[in-house]
């Protein structure tokens, strides 16, 4: 195993705890009925299970199967370690403001969402992956200031599908996930650095891509976004961006930034960014290699934090900072 995933040196990064965001009795009392809820021995989930490569069905596509090729069942291990404290906080308090009428239903489409994703199954989804993940178009390396891991996208067409697919998607989501079982605890947010200085697909199925990542980024990973930092906006790309634009969320716009000058380490360190992203990092870059390890990094991290979590009693509503190894 390469040195490419160690954890970030404290020399390097500063982890800023977070606030208490529990922080008046009706704040705490919602987030308890939350926990209760999912906590419930009877508690069952629905959802549809989906073929490898295949789209979880939206709300329009669900209500008209209805039953039908439905699962229902208890959560498992997976879900109930997605639902950490920090988790719930997360969704509770940033993305709908304590309404637990809206809370707990966002939280149950979260959960459905990556059982039907297929995001927690590392191996299977990494194997059906794996001729993306090789061309180096999503990769996770080195960590910004407040100790985020980092995710490049290159947008270049020549390191896609030859045809817009699903499986962009997947992959996009993919190496996030995988950028998150590399944080230290204390951290919960991504840096994202999007270059988009090659040729661009700019057709209307990859822009319906762009805004199904958009959705599902915004809707199932709230307050998960650290930054994000357009590179190398042209002309031509600054119009796929204005057709964008108006999805993006307030919150989200106000961590974006384009043409950012990353080799100054106001974000980053210039060494934690490969050169042709504006970071100053020479690494021997071999796809292969590099999906590979951070596969098997991944699913050694994910084991540890479940052993963690099974020993603290393997309940819903355990904290990351418990079942996460902190900065060392």
């Amino acid at each position: 195993m390469s040195n490419l995933f160690a954890p970030p040196s404290p020399s390097v990064v500063n982890v800023r705890p977070k606030p208490n965001r529990l922080d008046t009795p009706d704040k705490a009392k919602a987030y308890e009925t939350v926990v209760a809820h999912f906590s419930d021995p009877g508690y069952q989930l629905e959802w549809h299970p989906t073929r490898p490569g295949e789209a979880p069905l939206n709300d329009k596509h669900r209500a008209s199967a209805g039953k039908a090729g439905a699962q229902v069942g208890p959560l498992n291990d997976d879900d109930k370690m997605f639902l950490t404290k920090e988790c719930i906080i997360r969704f509770l308090a940033v993305a709908d403001d304590f309404h637990l009428t809206k809370t707990i239903p966002r939280l149950e489409e979260a959960v459905r969402w990556r059982k039907e994703m297929g995001i927690d199954d590392v191996a299977s989804m990494g194997q059906e992956l794996q001729d993306l993940g090789a061309l180096g178009k999503f990769f996770t390396f080195g960590y910004g200031n407040q100790g985020q891991p980092l995710v490049f996208w290159d947008a270049d067409t020549k390191k896609s599908d030859p045809t817009p697919s699903f499986r962009t998607v997947r992959s996009m989501f993919f190496m996030t996930e995988r950028a998150m079982d590399l944080m230290v605890g204390g951290v919960e947010e991504v840096g994202f650095i999007l270059d988009l200085g090659g040729k661009v697909d700019r057709s209307w199925a990859a822009i319906e891509q762009y805004k199904h990542i958009l959705h599902d980024v915004q809707r199932y990973y709230p307050e998960r976004l650290g930054f994000a930092c357009v590179q190398h906006l042209g002309m031509m790309s600054k119009l796929l961006v204005n057709v964008m634009w108006p999805f993006v969320d307030p919150n989200t716009k106000s961590k974006v930034s384009f043409d950012a000058k990353l080799a100054d380490g106001h974000l980053a360190q210039a060494q934690m960014i490969p050169k042709n992203f504006g970071g100053a990092a020479n690494i021997a870059w071999d796809g292969n290699v590099h999906y590979r390890e951070v596969i098997e990094e991944s699913i050694a991290r994910r084991n540890a934090r479940a052993q963690r979590w099974s020993q603290l009693g393997g309940v819903i509503g355990l904290s990351e900072l418990d079942i996460v190894l902190p900065l060392q």
